[in-house]
């Protein structure tokens, strides 16, 4: 109704525009005309007026079937099943449809003139703008898959189709783009993908799955197991895997059914070789309420045999430790006894604090100390050796060198008496600790040996050098001889 108004309006505007345009003209242009040039001139207004009314009802039907497609467009546009958006090349969203208003679950007027950008998931805003830059660089449609946002903040994918449009001095730069929602889609892709990767893995390594409800019907079995296996539809579980006619001895199902938990068992599966896999066996409910369990089968072949080739080997350890344990026990009986009857002194200290842990019988009688007067001690603490290492720093001095040796040193015996010993020490490892070993032996008879081999050697220097002084004299005597003689002759 406001439109034909409006039309209405606008035709008396325009007769009222030509009724004045030609007032203006003079009217002795009409009055020099003949009869019959005025019944011509009058004709051809007339057919001019007819002309032009068709023209205005051509014009008028033409407006109409504009607006009538007009308002069709604007129906499609607004209630297609695709949301449509206008962007300008900042982003702002300058039209949309209510396709697009109810996915971003915003109302169209505040809808409108917002920034697209804010509606586009954090994670993808620089892939939308490199895409937004490129529709505007391009005359051909774009296509791009990205995640947006909706008014309340719930993520959802989308698949955009975008192009250029406008681009003129009259009209700027815009863009048209088409919203799909593909989450549904995304979802279907990601389940596929994810079973396939399920079933590469399950393959992968040999792993099946099978899902049986309580009377031991078989519900699923994974592909890979049916290339083995073949079609399981209207077979029970033990019948399938096993060819028996009752359900194994070992079977976890009816556990895992009435207790509700996970069930772990082995099987034997004769038919593949008699590869060994471990069941797990878990319950869980359907929709309507039915339980039922799913059986993951984990391939351990390779693990059996490797904990029969660790018992293997582990039985030969402790055989060997058993052989290892007695000759140690052999050999530390023979140590035994060889410390103890040693016919030195033998002193076994900590590495790193000097704290005596052992000492044999022999140092024991040669120092007149009893055992537990020595173990336990530091080594400076025992005034005994003070003559030998008489500091913490001589001790260090050991710990670095690992070896001191003293070839004669006085040894001080509980009651005061000094011996001459030799003293040896050497680090040595036991069981990955560092212990000294100080070996000590009285040198009082070999140190009297050679005091009097040097006195020996003194007195046979002495002679020798008496005995050259007289083989010197008896010349001399003889030379004074000789010149006796020779004087008797003179005479």
């Amino acid at each position: 109704m406001k439109e034909s108004k409006s039309k209405t309006i606008q035709a008396k505007k325009l007769r009222k525009a030509a009724e004045d345009a030609l007032a203006k003209r003079k009217a002795a242009d009409i009055k020099k005309l003949s009869g019959p040039e005025v019944k011509k001139l009058v004709h051809e207004i007339e057919v001019h007026q007819i002309e032009l009314e068709m023209q205005n009802e051509e014009l008028s039907r033409t407006q109409a079937e504009a607006e009538k497609a007009r308002d069709k467009y604007e129906d499609l546009y607004d209630f297609s099943p695709v949301g449509y958006l206008t962007l300008d090349e900042k982003g702002d969203i300058l039209e949309a449809n209510l396709m697009a208003s109810s996915l971003f679950k915003a109302e169209k007027v505040h809808f409108i003139k917002r920034r697209f950008p804010l509606f586009v998931a954090s994670g993808y805003r620089n892939a939308f703008h490199a895409f937004l830059k490129q529709v505007f660089a391009s005359d051909t449609k774009q296509v791009c898959e990205i995640k947006l946002v909706d008014n309340d903040g719930q993520p959802f994918y989308a698949q955009l189709e975008s192009i250029q449009m406008g681009n003129t001095e009259e009209r700027p730069k815009l863009c048209q783009t088409a919203v799909i929602d593909i989450s549904e889609l995304k979802k279907k892709d990601e389940t596929e993908a994810l079973k396939k990767r399920m079933e590469f893995i399950l393959g992968a390594t040999k792993t099946g799955l099978d899902i049986i409800d309580s009377e031991f019907n078989l519900r699923y079995v994974d592909p890979g197991w049916q290339k083995v296996y073949g079609d399981y539809k209207g077979k029970r579980c033990f019948e399938y895997f096993m060819g028996r006619s009752e359900r194994c001895s070992s079977c976890g199902i009816p556990r895992a059914l009435e207790t509700k938990q996970p069930v772990i068992t082995e099987e034997v599966l004769a038919r593949e070789g008699n590869r060994v896999v471990q069941v797990t066996t878990l319950p869980f409910q359907d929709g309507k309420g039915g339980w039922l369990v799913a059986e993951v089968n984990v391939d351990i072949t390779e693990r059996k045999k490797l904990e029969m080739e660790l018992e293997k080997h582990q039985r030969h350890l402790e055989d060997l430790v058993k052989e290892r344990t007695a000759a140690f026990e052999v050999s530390e009986t023979r140590f035994r006894r060889l410390f103890e009857a040693a016919k030195e002194g033998i002193l076994i200290l900590d590495a790193a604090t000097g704290t005596i842990i052992e000492v044999n019988p022999f140092l024991i009688e040669v120092l007149g100390y009893s055992r537990e007067e020595l173990l336990g001690k530091e080594l400076w603490e025992i005034g005994l050796l003070r003559d030998i290492i008489a500091s913490k720093e001589s001790f260090l001095e050991l710990q670095s060198k690992e070896y001191i040796r003293y070839d004669d040193l006085p040894l001080r015996t509980k009651d005061g008496h000094k011996i001459g010993v030799e003293f040896i020490s050497n680090v040595y490892t036991v069981n990955h600790e560092k212990v000294v070993q100080c070996s000590i032996r009285d040198v009082t008879e070999r140190k009297q040996m050679q005091d009097e081999l040097k006195e020996k050697m003194q007195d046979l220097e002495r002679f020798a050098k008496f005995a050259v002084d007289r083989e010197l004299k008896m010349e001399e005597l003889e030379k004074k001889i000789k010149e006796l003689e020779e004087r008797l002759k003179d005479r």
